[in-house]
């Protein structure tokens, strides 16, 4: 099956938060969990697309408390997703965030010495003109 020698891999690679901007993310992984309090949310992983920082992935949770659905709505509405009318499963909510593709804006935030990206804003993937995103 092969060896690995663990001696030749270089040690502690972390990944620092994207530098504050907007940026173009697609939606690439959303499971449905629970929080530290055993509230609902959407875990959900998203690539950066475009020339700066393509493929770096930055993580966004999406409460799904009654008074924290706002945002989730935002995002669907920027994603050009049907927002239902009726009720809907919550379970099949990460399904259909799948392969979305919005803009974002990329906050940093501190949390134990550590930096993290917090999107916010969510903006229409509509148009890209030299660079300028129209949302």
């Amino acid at each position: 099956m092969g060896k690995i020698n663990f001696g030749k891999i270089p040690g502690n690679k972390e990944f620092n938060a994207l530098p504050e901007d907007r940026y173009v993310v697609e939606c690439i992984k959303a499971e449905l969990q629970e929080s530290k309090n055993g509230n609902p949310k959407i875990n959900c992983q998203f690539k950066v697309l475009g020339e700066k920082f393509n493929n770096r992935r930055v993580f966004h949770n999406f409460s799904l408390m009654p008074n924290a659905l706002f945002n989730l709505k935002i995002y669907m509405e920027k994603a050009k997703l049907e927002i239902p009318e009726g009720d809907i499963d919550i379970e099949a909510i990460p399904k259909i965030l799948v392969g979305t593709k919005v803009t974002a804006f990329a906050e940093i935030y501190k949390s134990n010495d550590k930096q993290y990206n917090n999107l916010k804003n969510w903006g229409s993937v509509e148009k890209e003109k030299k660079g300028n995103l129209f949302f």
